[in-house]
């Protein structure tokens, strides 16, 4: 579907004329005067140390993985690609995964990465041609972001029809690698570990 320039301009007219009204719209809370207002607002939009982390991200890397259908089963082993790039001024960090072969069928996926500066929290979204979910999740970093551990928000599986949840661990562990590893809870029951992907920067990268 296309969208014309002019409806962009005029969302993002409408987008700042909310910001520039909340004040009239709170009644008496005083929350300052406008150039009060307009200081919170570009602090709040401001990419920090959280964002400038995200930059060890950029590039192409060889992936490969393991999912674990459950515990002690052998794994099912997997190799890609992933291509990542900052956007929207180094705010946010894309990924665009693939792979010619995941449990029988090709794999293709992009995730969103960012930090919420207000929530104070890493978050992420994720969708993949293995479903029509979209994932969120929300975490928070350790080791100067070399460690960011996040919680997604309840989901349905597709196969089971019971809702679950994930935890996920990103760990740089050199200059050109990091590894992620995924659990999975249902219900009560105790958390099993899901899988692990490694990420090694593609030679020529760097």
């Amino acid at each position: 579907m296309m969208i014309r320039r002019s409806t962009l301009i005029s969302a993002a007219t409408f987008g700042l004329a909310v910001l520039l009204v909340s004040p009239v719209l709170a009644g008496d809370e005083d929350l300052g005067s406008e150039e009060e207002m307009m200081a919170k607002w570009m602090e709040a939009s401001s990419p920090g140390p959280h964002h400038e982390s995200m930059k060890a991200g950029v590039g192409t890397w060889d992936i490969k993985g393991e999912w674990y259908t459950e515990p002690g089963a052998d794994p099912i082993a997997w190799t890609g690609t992933a291509t990542q790039e900052l956007i929207l001024g180094g705010r946010f960090l894309t990924q665009h995964a693939e792979s010619p072969g995941m449990m029988g069928m090709p794999f293709e996926g992009y995730g969103l990465s960012g930090f919420d500066i207000l929530a104070g929290k890493h978050v992420d979204t994720w969708i993949d041609n293995m479903g029509t979910i979209i994932l969120t999740y929300q975490g928070e970093c350790s080791d100067n972001c070399g460690k960011i551990v996040s919680y997604s928000d309840p989901y349905v599986d597709p196969m089971t029809r019971t809702e679950k949840t994930q935890r996920i661990v990103t760990e740089k562990t050199g200059d050109d690698t990091m590894t992620v590893t995924f659990f999975e809870t249902e219900g009560e029951a105790d958390e099993i570990k899901r899988g692990v992907i490694w990420y090694a920067r593609s030679e020529g990268e760097g």
